[in-house]
């Protein structure tokens, strides 16, 4: 099945201020290779899953999204270090995946089933925010007991800075494949995203309020 239609959507996307991650992770994975268009099918299921959380408070949120996204769907972290782990239709198809991939996955979850969320980075993990209440409340991407400290600040992150995160891995990736054509695509995507050099958004728009961290180059 041919991916054009999907690919050019990356582009058009991104020029938007401020896309949905999912969105345009997807749209992004259409520009390296197959995409298969119900690759969202598992994010429609996980939301119905998550049916009436938009009712409960941030941790009770965390806490169904943790079990629906665990439990139920299976998600979690992929010990392969080649780009599938980093392409968002490979990852919904395999149910593994980088934690950054988990954390949009969990962040589209909770929106499409109402719940206010965001992607936050610390400078070593990725995580769920569920930002209905006064602090946001965090569930680490990896879906393991909790065996760390919290994070002393967290940083919320849009979509761009997403995109850019993504193909930062990806390039690295293709790289250490040897597939150089794609890896200089890679580049040239993230490159043209409105974010500088340090991952920041350069459009104006802010994910959340919550920063303090600015290690966007997390392994």
């Amino acid at each position: 099945m041919s991916s054009r239609p999907h690919a050019a959507r990356f582009r058009e996307l991104a020029a938007h201020r401020c896309p949905a991650p999912g969105e345009l992770a997807l749209a992004l994975a259409a520009e390296f290779g197959r995409f298969d268009p119900a690759a969202g099918a598992l994010l429609d299921d996980g939301a119905r899953r998550l049916f009436g959380v938009a009712e409960l408070e941030p941790m009770g949120q965390a806490e169904r999204l943790a079990v629906v996204m665990d439990c139920e769907l299976g998600l979690g972290v992929s010990d392969d270090y080649g780009p599938e782990a980093v392409l968002l239709d490979r990852v919904l198809e395999s149910l593994r995946g980088h934690p950054l991939l988990l954390a949009v996955v969990g962040r589209e979850l909770a929106v499409r089933a109402g719940a206010s969320a965001a992607v936050f980075v610390s400078r070593t993990r990725w995580f769920v925010g569920l930002t209905g209440g006064p602090q946001p409340v965090m569930l680490d991407a990896r879906l393991n007991p909790a065996i760390d400290r919290a994070p002393a600040s967290v940083r919320g992150l849009c979509a761009h800075e997403v995109a850019y995160c993504l193909l930062t891995r990806l390039e690295q990736r293709l790289i250490a494949c040897e597939c150089l054509f794609e890896a200089r695509k890679a580049n040239r995507l993230r490159d043209a995203l409105p974010v500088g050099t340090a991952g920041h958004d350069r459009s104006g728009e802010r994910a959340s309020d919550h920063r303090g961290d600015d290690g966007l180059q997390l392994s």
